[in-house]
């Protein structure tokens, strides 16, 4: 029996070919399951609920709000929260901090925004929105 690609019919050399294929498949799986806490792959269900929007101010008529968004973990859940975000008319900016989960927003203060506008955006971006606070 020769091994694909060798000269060789040595069975020993087969075997340890299989075993580092082997190797390297589990060490695919440890990785791919070392970034399953990203939201992108993250069960919903195991993520708090949200406050309730009812808490929220209806209008923010402010030029700065900090967000605390449950879930970002990784620079994409930050660049897909920070798109939702800034696509809402009256949202200049949104910086996201990794580390707290925070997002502050620069905002127009002459354009209110709805705080359910936020709230949809977040939640559309696949992440939990838990809190709005102003200055």
């Amino acid at each position: 029996m020769t091994t694909p690609g060798s000269k060789t019919s040595h069975p020993r050399l087969r075997v340890r070919h299989r075993t580092l294929s082997i190797t390297a498949l589990v060490g695919v799986v440890v990785f791919v399951s070392s970034i399953s806490g990203c939201a992108a792959t993250s069960n919903e269900s195991s993520q708090p609920s949200a406050a309730p929007v009812d808490s929220y101010p209806e209008f923010i008529e402010s030029d700065r709000a900090k967000l605390t968004v449950f879930g970002l973990s990784c620079p994409l859940c930050a660049t897909n929260v920070e798109k939702a975000l800034t696509s809402i008319p009256g949202v200049r900016s949104a910086s996201i901090d990794l580390s707290s989960g925070g997002v502050n927003l620069l905002l127009d203060p002459a354009r209110p925004i709805r705080s359910t506008d936020i709230a949809r955006a977040v939640k559309n971006a696949g992440f939990t929105l838990r809190a709005i606070e102003l200055p």
